[in-house]
């Protein structure tokens, strides 16, 4: 989940090279940021939909 979430924003920093108005260093924090935020919405996805499963 969290791969399908900053992996657009990645290709997205990475193309924006040409526009220089911000270094791709400066990338890094919202990247990281967003591959936690997908990775614990993904966690909690997969925990729920585990819990409605074997409640049933």
């Amino acid at each position: 989940m969290a791969i399908l979430v900053v992996l657009p924003f990645a290709i997205w920093v990475i193309r924006l090279e040409k526009l220089d108005f911000l270094p791709q260093v400066a990338w890094l924090l919202p990247l990281s940021a967003a591959y936690y935020l997908g990775f614990r919405i993904g966690k909690e996805v997969v925990k729920g939909y585990t819990r409605w499963n074997r409640s049933r």
